[in-house]
């Protein structure tokens, strides 16, 4: 897509909205958004509070998008600036992390088929990687999945001291690339599950909590067929999260995804070069920090209770 269309893109994602709402209101601005590590952060942050289980999913969508529109502007240095050119970039083989149980293996991999797959939009079982923002080590947040682990508002719980390692991926991997809601679609119709006609991969729970029709997942076992990965860009995430896309009759809605990611279907990979733990935790950058828990940037919306980086 060309610069303008990537502005819209942008602003009418509730996710990319939150991220530039959030830098406009607590002074992170133009400096932070280009940043890697602080962006990568405000975006987990964001995709934790519209959480479609918090009970304010809509409202807190809805509100973003509304607050967005007049930060147009913003975007369009934004997306001119030279500093988000990775937030397109493909994947990059010799940086991958992967944190938890995924760095210590033995790697699992199960395509079963099970309902849970479409609702959860990955396997049952894989390997989940992101890409290193930074080359040292001990920087806290060193991608997408440990900026979600320090945000702490995803299901996953990891335990610390937490394993990180770096995987080498070979050079002949079959990647399927997510740079918006799109690729996602195409995804699903050229890998669809054969229960997808009848059901149409709506998950009931999540339509009637957070009005999301997640529509079908790919088939799994058949897109392992041809895959070893599918990556999702950060600007994938960032403009696929949450916004339904219909092609040909099939409408999905990307919602699982919480940073740049690469979820595998198979080893790839020699063995990973084993990194240090983490005790006892991920720490913030300090102005993302002060962003998140002061909450300036969604103070005044009307809610039923106080949001997280309220409490």
């Amino acid at each position: 897509m060309d610069s303008d269309q990537f502005v819209d893109a942008l602003l009418v994602a509730p996710v990319a909205a939150g991220v530039v709402v959030v830098a406009a209101r607590s002074g992170i601005g133009l400096a932070g958004l280009t940043d890697p590590v602080t962006v990568t952060t405000l975006a987990a942050a964001v995709c934790g509070e519209l959480s479609p289980w918090s009970g304010e999913h809509r409202e807190l969508a809805a509100w973003l998008l509304e607050q967005a529109r007049p930060l147009r502007g913003l975007v369009v240095d934004l997306v001119d600036h030279p500093g988000t050119q990775w937030w397109s970039q493909l994947l990059d083989r010799s940086a991958q992390l992967v944190l938890g149980d995924d760095a210590v293996g033995p790697p699992v991999f199960t395509t079963d088929r099970s309902p849970w797959q479409d609702y959860a939009q990955r396997p049952t079982a894989c390997v989940t990687s992101s890409t290193a923002l930074t080359p040292v080590e001990t920087e806290p947040i060193r991608s997408g999945r440990h900026a979600v682990a320090a945000v702490g508002r995803s299901d996953w719980e990891p335990t610390y001291p937490l394993p990180q390692a770096q995987l080498r991926i070979h050079s002949d991997a079959r990647i399927a690339e997510i740079t918006g809601p799109d690729d996602w679609n195409r995804l699903v119709q050229r890998y669809p599950h054969p229960h997808h006609a009848q059901q149409g991969g709506v998950n009931q729970n999540l339509h009637e909590c957070a009005g999301i029709r997640n529509g079908p997942a790919p088939d799994w076992a058949d897109a392992a067929d041809d895959l070893d990965g599918v990556h999702f860009t950060f600007a994938g995430m960032l403009t696929a999260l949450f916004v339904p896309t219909t092609h040909d009759g099939v409408l999905t809605t990307l919602w699982a995804p919480e940073s740049e990611s690469t979820l595998w279907l198979r080893q790839v990979w020699d063995e990973p070069r084993q990194g240090t733990a983490y005790p006892p935790h991920l720490d913030l950058p300090g102005d993302v920090a002060a962003a998140i828990s002061e909450h300036v940037v969604l103070a005044d919306r009307p809610r039923r209770e106080p949001l997280h980086w309220l409490r």
